[in-house]
């Protein structure tokens, strides 16, 4: 067997392009073992027309295995990066703690309640003095109204009243019986038509007592000698009975003298009957006489009692009128900006019930929003908050500093607006404008906002614990 050229010289066998350095036998890497190429025979000869490398000899082989040793320093590394890279992760989540936001939504309101600004009286509008969106000071004439409906009004009212006293004069003096000279003619006239129906009443009721009397004065003259006729018809009988007891007399007279008797019984009987009919006919007409003059009385009396109390009603009603001619024009109980003007020109009909205007507060803007049973728990006044206007993008104009003012202290039940119960809170702004191409924008009452207030700090830790805790807990319930 030929030695290679490189034997016995201290040049290096050469190596594949795989080989590499021998580790160090501290280290022990693990051997690898590289199977020689096949090679020719040192008597060989190369093919025609091949090139030997220079400085080569010409026939190459390796008779023994290359062994490859690798390191573990970067398995190692890796691993340490990935251990140290995990907990640098989890004590980062549990120590970095992020700021948990409750969002509201809501709208811009003043700081004062919106007034409703209604007409004292009902009429025709004369004279409109403001318009939509103007400013108007306390105490200035915002229109006025046409005094003729109320001088009307005052009117009819004292012309009813002085019908209802005219009335009760003819009333008193229908019952005192006389007149009264400041009646006019009418009220004379009806005064003595009055007064003869209750006279002819009156005497009907006298004419029907005396034929009565009369009636009765008859019949007790008519019992009386009844009476007396009886009492003879009853002693001839008596005087006959022993005549016909001894045969003297025919039985028949004695019969018909008994009959005579019987007929008188039977007369006193009828006549005492009329009596007592007369005397309770003579009662109750003497009854109706009575009740006819009381009946017109109480009548009268009556009808002055209800014109009385009419007229102190009306009375009322006067000095209301007298008052509301002094305030025809109607004036802003409070500084504000006009709103929701209705009365934009003369001749519109207002009343008492329905508003003519309002007037907003010109104070600053709060954030009025609603917070949900499941938000109300952090929510404390005195917290900041974020106050995004839904007009002006938060990614552009960005978003206004704010305070939580008030928290209501009872939840509002559901409405049509409002599908769930609600807790209202208020949150004042740091200010009232928003940058808008450089330039301040003065918000509006009524822009829609949403407050996100910031409640308190969390670990990002207790994100996931807390998810994991949920995803526990559902299986609780599991069926």
């Amino acid at each position: 067997m030929s030695t290679p050229p490189n034997a016995g010289t201290g040049s290096k066998p050469p190596l594949t392009p795989s080989a590499k350095p021998a580790a160090s036998p501290a280290e022990a890497p693990p051997q690898i073992t590289v199977l020689p190429p096949l090679t020719e025979s040192s008597g060989g000869a190369s093919p025609p027309g091949t090139r030997r490398p220079a400085g080569r000899p010409e026939a190459e082989h390796f008779d023994q295995p290359v062994i490859l040793q690798q390191t573990a320093t970067w398995s190692r590394s890796i691993l340490w990066l990935i251990l140290l890279s995990t907990s640098g992760l989890i004590a980062w989540a549990a120590l970095f703690q992020i700021e948990e936001a409750v969002q509201a939504q809501g709208q811009l309101e003043p700081q004062g309640q919106v007034k409703d600004v209604q007409a004292p009286v009902n009429g025709v509008v004369r004279d409109v003095r403001v318009a939509e969106g103007q400013t108007v000071q306390q105490g200035q004439v915002l229109f006025t109204l046409d005094p003729r409906s109320a001088q009307a009004e005052y009117q009819a009212l004292t012309q009813v009243r002085q019908a209802l006293r005219d009335e009760n004069r003819l009333f008193w003096s229908h019952l005192s019986g006389g007149t009264d000279a400041s009646l006019r003619p009418t009220q004379q006239a009806l005064l003595q038509a009055s007064q003869a129906e209750l006279a002819s009443r009156v005497n009907a009721a006298e004419e029907q007592v005396k034929q009565l009397q009369q009636q009765l004065t008859q019949n007790q003259v008519a019992l009386k000698g009844a009476r007396e006729q009886l009492a003879l018809n009853q002693r001839i009988l008596d005087d006959l009975k022993p005549l016909v007891d001894e045969g003297g007399l025919a039985r028949v007279q004695y019969i018909r003298q008994e009959q005579e008797v019987l007929r008188g019984n039977r007369e006193i009987e009828r006549l005492t009957q009329e009596d007592v009919r007369l005397n309770h006919a003579i009662a109750q007409a003497t009854e109706q006489l009575r009740n006819t003059q009381e009946t017109t009385r109480r009548d009268l009396l009556t009808r002055i009692a209800e014109n009385d109390k009419r007229m102190n009603e009306l009375d009322g009603q006067i000095s209301r009128s007298q008052v509301l001619q002094q305030y025809q024009e109607v004036r802003a109980p409070a500084s504000g900006v006009v709103f929701d003007l209705k009365a934009t020109a003369p001749g519109y009909v207002v009343n008492t019930t329905e508003p003519v205007l309002k007037l907003v507060p010109t104070q600053n803007l709060v954030a009025k929003v609603y917070i949900t049973n499941a938000d109300i728990g952090f929510v404390q006044p005195g917290m900041k908050t974020e106050v995004r206007v839904d007009s002006f993008p938060f990614s552009e104009f960005g978003d206004i500093q704010g305070t939580v003012r008030r928290i209501g202290s009872d939840a509002l039940p559901p409405d049509d607006v409002h599908r769930y119960f609600r807790f209202p809170a208020e949150i004042t702004l740091d200010r009232q404008t928003i940058q808008v191409n450089g330039r301040p924008t003065k918000l509006q009452s009524g822009m829609s906002v949403t407050a996100n207030m910031r409640t308190r700090k969390r670990s990002v830790l207790s994100i996931f614990t807390d998810m994991f805790s949920q995803k526990i807990e559902s299986l609780r319930f599991v069926r």
